[in-house]
């Protein structure tokens, strides 16, 4: 916020501090965590304190405390004006008002922040109180624009002074503390003290009735009290030096201990405990929240949509903020940092900073929140990692302690199940080889029988057949996980699993669930028949209220016994399973890992919940794939993406001279390219220190440096603006930001829903794409070599965002692509999947990428843009236009659960109609919004 002004904050101070400084001396200070303690004593002359000077000096400084310096100039005896707002008291040792001028003093001529309303001078007679706090300043505080509501007492007793100072700041802070700071800066606003420039009060009175915050809160508190010690402490003839030194040490044994030992105390007892749990997927938001939700009652666990509330949180329990390194962006935006302040931070699956664009942006969250937070610990988890410390050491630049597990509870029998040609067995005794790793670490080799209906060409050619047979003999009345590596092949594996069953579940919560799906996907919806059966398939396409519900079944054991799923399992989803099939260790076309695949296998058995498993592996003679996999346990040193491409220096220059990152092929470099070129631009930022620890010569550095002054000299988009994208090029950021700024109007879809239309989201998307090129558009000859989207052109995935938008159910969507002449002949499994392929990615991920990028420029520009526009980029995450639809998924209620309610549009309080209406809401519905805390 300084940036905005000419002149800093500072300027508008009207103590000279040095001048201060001639009448007290600083005594002793301690600091500990968001404490800071300063003690001050009055200077002495010839070896006494002189008080009579420092009262003096107070009566000399009280008019500018009541009134602005303008006033004190204009009134002819301003002095007398001021006295006669005092009302002092008899004993002026313990009257407030000495307290609240010293205050003033303190935090205007030391701190350097000044004054911003005279509270004193809004006082009509001497016998008026201005309930409140004891004085508002704003300013810069340790670099951060901060509002100081400041707190002044006069006390016989330190710590009686000290017990109330706090209980007074307390009403700022918790239940109906959002009414009294409203009510206080309202009532400021209007007497906002003249010594401030006309902007700067323009823009408090702003500031003071807006219902967001972009700035800090910081409690200034002065307490005064007597200390009978001090008396015999004067009677030596010392120097005024000694005598100082005497006082000091005094001070610092009995004063400041008492003051330690109190305000740890109140900590203690009193301070709430804040952390941010970082998962690395929205998939896991859910469980994790459930989770931690469950470790104390007094836990509140609020996740991304927490940015989206405009509501003052008020709640103050221990709180638990999950979020995804997406929403961490937010997070440290300073109208946000300071709605937390985290003891712990907590990094999930810290091995992802190895993968591409996420690995880039969850290694920039990692040194941001590291950065922003420096006294708060942080704690990183992955499983099978090798000297983790050293990359998170890299990353944070702290001093990391590892914490290693020496073993493990969980026992895990290994089985290869190995099907022979028949050229190398006899016909008449057919036999599978079997290889077993027993949780001893031992290897036994053996025979069985084959089963009737697999053998070697069916294991190698038809691996849903094999399963299912394998299936129906080793998984029998146990827990089963089945591996599939893509969505299609999950799909068509569970459909043979419940096709070959015979019984049908009989369970009230299955058949919830069903009728839903029937009703918000599709009557035909393969995943009804197979969940009747006792079988579900899970992957990224399952709408995300189905997935939890088809997990919490398993968790259960409702009805649900296998389910056939994809890496999903690697995102850290927690399904305890007694055992677990594989056919291949890939995803889609590449092969697992060594870490993914024992991340995998390591779902079977869980400490919480079961401490055996086994693991059956089928594979075909010649075709072997596994046997390695299960030998001991591998470890992988997790190298970040950006050290993959620091490593190749020079691809790493040549990417940085590309006119368009986009065009590289290696993730890696491409990705790092952007980061560099991000970096470069902020402030708070050293490229060279950066490059420098990782490894890249001085002569390399450069020659970076050089390409990266020469490319980004013309850059002029806000550094506050460029924060929030790292992971795109700010060259094509600037593009963007410089077109907007020109012709904002051009740029808008529409400032209200009546005025939106489809074919003014297709213009302004397809002129984002012109820049971006994140996708593939036939008509502007636009085929990009990496495209961002899944789906391969523009018209569809706009098509769908429009419906999305528009509050069209996933039925209608599907339905509208099945009904679609544009669109082939495929399957109704095959219309699911591709519905909410263009939604979760292309739609939610890309689109509402470059969207909140568009609203945040347009909210720079002059354009006045209604609040409508400016939250175009929520709406389209989130899926509607409606105002209660939205607050309720800002909640975390799922958006088909929100459209289903139908709540009409003239409803004032959603929750009160919810609430009245509850015996007409189904059960499913209910479950669910009882989960979310809405009912």
């Amino acid at each position: 916020m300084e940036e905005e002004f000419d002149v800093p904050w500072s300027e508008h101070t009207v103590i000279d501090g040095k001048e201060l400084i001639d009448y007290i001396q600083e005594g002793d200070q301690w600091q500990e965590s968001k404490v800071q303690v300063n003690s001050y004593i009055v200077k002495p002359n010839y070896g006494t304190l002189d008080y009579s000077s420092f009262i003096q000096y107070l009566g000399k400084k009280y008019p500018y405390f009541a009134f602005s310096e303008e006033e004190v100039e204009e009134f002819d005896r301003p002095m007398h004006r001021a006295q006669k707002l005092s009302d002092y008291t008899d004993d002026a040792r313990y009257d407030g008002k000495w307290g609240e001028l010293i205050l003033f003093l303190l935090v205007d001529g030391v701190l350097d922040i000044p004054m911003v309303s005279h509270k004193l001078g809004w006082k009509q007679n001497p016998v008026t109180q201005i309930k409140g706090s004891d004085g508002l300043f704003f300013g810069n505080f340790n670099g951060d624009p901060s509002l100081a509501i400041g707190e002044a007492k006069m006390y016989g007793e330190l710590g009686s002074g000290i017990e109330e100072s706090l209980d007074s700041t307390d009403r700022f802070h918790g239940d109906g503390s959002q009414i009294r700071n409203q009510h206080e800066l309202g009532v400021a606003a209007g007497n906002l003290s003249e010594n401030l420039s006309s902007e700067k009060i323009e823009q408090l009175a702003s500031l003071f009735v807006s219902q967001e915050r972009d700035y800090q809160i910081i409690h200034p508190i002065f307490v005064g009290y007597d200390d009978p010690d001090l008396s015999e402490l004067q009677t030596d003839p010392l120097s005024d030096e000694e005598l100082i030194e005497r006082i000091r040490e005094h001070i610092s044994k009995t004063d400041l201990k008492s003051i330690v030992l109190f305000i740890e105390s109140e900590l203690e007892h009193g301070e709430v405990f804040e952390a941010i749990y970082v998962v690395p997927t929205r998939a896991l938001i859910s469980e994790v929240s459930k989770k931690l939700s469950n470790l104390h009652e007094d836990v509140t666990v609020k996740t991304g949509a927490y940015f989206d509330s405009q509501d003052d949180d008020e709640d103050t329990g221990h709180t638990f903020l999950v979020v995804t390194p997406e929403r961490c962006l937010r997070l440290i935006e300073q109208e946000n940092r300071s709605r937390i302040d985290p003891k712990l931070i907590f990094f999930d699956e810290i091995q992802n900073v190895q993968d591409g664009e996420r690995g880039v942006l969850f290694e920039d969250i990692i040194q941001l929140l590291s950065d922003t937070w420096h006294d708060t610990q942080i704690i990183a988890a992955g499983p099978y990692l090798k000297n983790p410390s050293t990359t998170l050491n890299l990353i944070s630049h702290r001093k990391v302690a590892e914490i290693k597990s020496a073993f493990t509870p969980i026992l895990q029998m290994k089985v290869i199940l190995r099907f022979k040609k028949s050229e190398n067995q006899l016909q008449s005794q057919r036999k599978i080889d079997v290889v077993l790793h027993s949780p001893t670490g031992d290897k036994l080799r053996f025979t069985i029988p084959e089963p009737d209906d697999v053998n070697y060409t069916v294991a190698k050619t038809s691996k849903k057949r094999a399963l299912n047979v394998l299936l129906s003999e080793y998984g029998k009345d146990s827990q089963n996980l089945v591996y599939a590596g893509r969505t299609n092949h999950a799909e068509e594996r569970a459909e043979v699993i419940a096709e070959d069953r015979d019984r049908v579940v009989t369970s009230s919560r299955v058949d919830d669930l069903c009728k839903f799906l029937a009703n918000a996907i599709h009557e035909d919806y393969p995943l009804i028949d197979y969940l009747r059966k006792g079988v579900a398939f899970h992957h990224g396409r399952v709408p995300k209220i189905a997935r939890e519900e088809i997990e919490e079944l398993y968790r259960d054991k409702e009805g649900l016994d296998t389910i056939v799923c994809t890496s999903t399992l690697l995102e850290g989803v927690n399904l305890p399973a007694e055992k677990i099939f594989l056919t291949s260790a890939y995803r889609g076309n590449e092969k697992l890992s060594e870490l993914d695949f024992q991340n995998l296998v390591g779902r079977v058995g869980r400490i919480d919940s079961r401490l055996y498993g086994a693991i059956y592996c089928v594979e075909a003679e010649d075709d072997e794939w596994v046997d390695d996999k299960l030998e001991d346990e591998v470890e992988e040193t997790v190298e970040p993406s950006t050290s993959k491409a620091t490593s190749r220096p020079d691809e790493l220059l040549r990417a940085l001279e590309s006119d368009d990152i986009r065009q590289v092929e290696d993730d890696s470099l491409r990705y790092t390219s952007v980061l560099l070129r991000s970096r470069h631009l902020k402030s708070d930022y050293d490229v060279e220190s950066y490059l420098n620890e990782k490894g890249v010569s001085d002569d390399e550095i450069t020659s970076m440096k050089s390409e990266l002054q020469q490319s980004l000299a013309n850059v002029d988009i806000p550094e506050r603006l460029l924060r929030r994208n790292p992971t795109v090029d700010p060259l094509k950021q600037d593009q963007l930001y410089s077109l907007v700024i020109d012709k904002p109007e051009h740029w808008v879809v529409a400032n209200n829903q009546g005025e939106y239309s489809y074919n003014r989201l297709l213009d302004v998307t397809q002129r984002l794409n012109q820049i971006f090129k994140f996708t593939k558009d036939n008509e502007l000859g636009i085929d990009p070599a990496n495209r961002e989207t899944k789906h391969g052109a523009i018209s569809p995935i706009v098509v769908v965002a429009d419906q999305w938008l528009c509050g069209n159910s996933y039925r209608s969507m599907i339905q509208s692509r099945r009904d679609s002449p544009n669109v082939p002949d495929e399957s109704i499994g095959t219309s699911i999947r591709s519905v909410l392929d263009l939604i979760n990615d292309d739609v939610r991920f890309v689109l509402v990428k470059y969207y909140g990028m568009l609203s945040d420029m347009l909210e720079e520009s002059d354009h006045e843009a209604e609040q409508w526009t400016t939250n175009f980029d929520r709406m389209l995450e989130m899926g509607s236009m409606n105002s209660a639809e939205l607050r309720l998924m800002s909640q975390g209620v799922d958006r088909s659960v929100a459209l289903e309610l139908k709540i009409p549009p003239n409803v004032d309080d959603v929750y009160d109609y919810l609430q009245s209406r509850k015996g007409r809401i189904p059960n499913f519905y209910v479950r669910h919004l009882e989960a979310q805390g809405v009912l």
